[in-house]
């Protein structure tokens, strides 16, 4: 697991006022991101396919909003957590450019 860019999101969660608090688990936090991506006009998908071998089986998307056309967010893996931070910190690089 990615653990610099966790450390990331957590920074960016807190940039964005999203509440932190240690009882959360990450998925209410990191959705919370997704809630405000999508706020902004992009599209955002969490796939899951029990077709696909263990080491690809999610899938996360970012597309569209204020990404525009050309640039997107498309990653398979196993970790659903690294995926969603490599998202996230995508995000922010294109878009928020918050300084993490």
């Amino acid at each position: 697991m990615n653990k610099n860019t966790i450390k990331q999101v957590e920074q960016l969660l807190i940039e964005l006022d999203i509440d932190c608090d240690p009882s959360l688990d990450y998925l209410s936090k990191y959705f919370s991101a997704f809630n405000k991506i999508s706020e902004e006009g992009s599209s955002v998908v969490i796939k899951t396919d029990g077709a696909r071998a263990a080491k690809e089986k999610f899938t996360v998307v970012i597309s569209g909003g204020e990404l525009g056309d050309d640039i997107f967010f498309r990653n398979d893996g196993e970790s659903l957590q690294e995926l969603m931070s490599d998202a996230i910190v995508f995000y922010n690089d294109e878009v928020w450019e918050f300084d993490i």
